[in-house]
């Protein structure tokens, strides 16, 4: 007997070291993996009061692209352990100004990928030795140096004029009226961009040398999306049909982008879907044939203004904007219909209702606004991307606009967009369209659209790199409950198995040695009889 029991000691004892060697020591392969995956980005900034603007918010939106750890503090506040574990390293001087030397040593030091933008780069003698600046140029155009394509820029612009030294590389040069100018350059893993602003323009160039800068081999893959635009009561529902209908039969995925109430306070009409049940069948209807609902905002209007006058959103406090989120969510829900992304009116919202958003969304469609004070200051991204001040949400950028009523050239003026987007390898070719203008320029578009190579429609409902929202015709209270209150994910038994792999793993080998010891036991103790 004593054997017996030695015997399942020992294989217990045996079980217990494998669960706590999965618990606590991982695999040293699989770590190494995970850790060269995600990027570790730091950005410093030098700023007027030194707080973030919109021009470091428009490097996170490319930034994001990459990876989701990313952090800013100001060139005043760094200290060494902000740069432990940091691979990359951006230092943002948006004025001039003289760095204490502290800050200067830390980041001349840093042996990581490091990129410094605007001002100050002068005192990093040490990394940054290659660049002298030589007052300013003005330029006209942009070039990538690796394919040689140009993007003509909307309006003239100034620049740094640099001097490299021997050895940089021309990632980026600027075009004067009859000068050559580097705008991005290299030297060994140092990189330097010689203006303290960035442009659309600038960032659709910028954002494909990224992927030389954080080693991301991203394929040639374009995200198309198109989206129905202001639909709400007192459209016509047989023009949302018609329109519907040129993509369904295209067997493309789309987005609708739903309002659930109109109103016009001058003369105190309000409409609710519920007041126009043909329109709210059209929606069932397209919805069940793929198209993807989008929250627009609750009234889509602000103050005296009529449904579609937008700023719904804008200077409205958070408990506020929260409550209109909620009661569109509920509305549609409601009625059968899944708001699987938000699109605020406009696109204007507080960085704090950023936040709001972000506990009822985790997909956010079209323009970044990108300060508190002014709705005019706002930057789509040329991609897809995650970045900090959304909060988790992933903003599906707009970058092609829309067609204009009356308006002859708006689809070449698309097609211009295309253009340039082309040049970044993984850009997002996005456009919306009024339903009310009818189905023939819609199909002008998709044409239009549908003349690049290496588009993928991205589909909010299918696809879950682009929707973690899930909720189904014929819900139970639980699950209306749930999509209401909270984030209902797709996939989540997969996404717990990634978390507690360790333990299943580890657990059920454990079992698996209790048993083989009680039946070992179980044979010894018959061979003992």
């Amino acid at each position: 007997m004593s054997t017996c029991r030695s015997l399942k000691a020992a294989f217990l004892g045996m079980g217990i070291f494998i669960l706590v060697q999965f618990l606590f020591f991982p695999s040293p392969a699989l770590a190494k993996e995970t850790s060269g995956q995600h990027p570790d980005v730091l950005v410093v900034y030098s700023t007027e009061n030194n707080e973030l603007t919109e021009q470091q918010r428009k490097l996170d939106l490319l930034i994001s692209h990459f990876t989701k750890k990313v952090r800013f503090t100001s060139a005043e506040d760094l200290a060494r352990e902000n740069l432990q574990e940091i691979t990359h390293l951006f230092y943002f001087g948006e004025e001039q100004t003289v760095l204490s030397e502290k800050t200067v040593r830390l980041i001349d030091d840093f042996s990581g990928v490091k990129m410094i933008v605007g001002y100050n780069e002068n005192q990093f003698p040490h990394s940054y030795g290659f660049v002298k600046k030589n007052g300013r140029a003005i330029i006209e155009k942009l070039t990538l140096k690796k394919t040689e394509e140009t993007i003509n820029l909307s309006e003239r612009h100034q620049i740094f004029n640099i001097v490299t030294g021997s050895g940089a590389q021309t990632l980026i040069s600027a075009d004067g009226s009859s000068n050559e100018h580097p705008l991005l350059v290299k030297s060994h893993s140092n990189y330097y961009y010689a203006d303290s602003e960035i442009s659309l323009e600038d960032a659709i160039l910028m954002g494909e040398v990224l992927h030389q800068v954080f080693e991301k081999d991203h394929k040639e893959s374009h995200p198309a999306v198109i989206r129905l635009e202001d639909v709400n009561p007192r459209l016509d529902p047989e023009l949302l049909r018609q329109c519907a209908e040129v993509l369904i039969e295209r067997d493309l995925p789309f987005m609708v982008a739903v309002t659930p109430v109109y109103k016009n306070p001058e003369t105190g009409e309000e409409y609710h879907l519920t007041d126009a049940p043909d329109l709210l069948n059209v929606l069932k209807d397209i919805e069940e044939q793929g198209a993807a609902i989008v929250l627009h905002g609750y009234s889509d209007q602000a103050g005296s203004g009529k449904t579609g006058s937008g700023f719904e959103f804008s200077k409205m406090e958070r408990s506020e904007l929260e409550t209109r989120i909620e009661k569109g969510k509920e509305e549609l829900v409601k009625l059968g219909l899944t708001p699987l992304a938000l699109e605020t009116p406009h696109y204007t919202i507080s960085q704090e209702g950023y936040e709001a958003a972000a506990s009822h969304f985790t997909k956010y469609l079209g323009q970044l606004q990108l300060t508190n004070d002014n709705w005019k200051v706002m930057m789509e991204a040329p991609y897809l991307t995650s970045p900090t001040y959304l909060k988790g949400m992933e903003l599906i950028p707009e970058t092609l606009r829309y067609v204009q009523e009356r308006e002859v050239h708006s689809i070449e003026r698309m097609g211009e967009r295309a253009d340039n987007l082309m040049i970044l390898r993984d850009s997002v070719l996005s456009a919306f369209y009024h339903p009310y203008l009818g189905p023939e320029g819609l199909e002008e578009v998709i044409e239009e659209l549908m003349s690049y190579p290496d588009l993928e429609w991205a589909n909010l409902k299918a696809d879950v790199s682009l929707t973690k929202g899930l909720a189904v015709h014929g819900k139970s209270s639980d699950q209306e409950d749930l999509l209401l209150n909270g984030k209902v994910k797709q996939n989540s038994f997969l996404s717990l198995n990634l978390r507690w792999n360790p333990i299943m793993i580890g657990g059920g080998i454990t079992i698996m040695v209790i048993l083989l010891s009680y039946a070992l036991s179980l044979k010894i103790r018959k061979e003992n009889e």
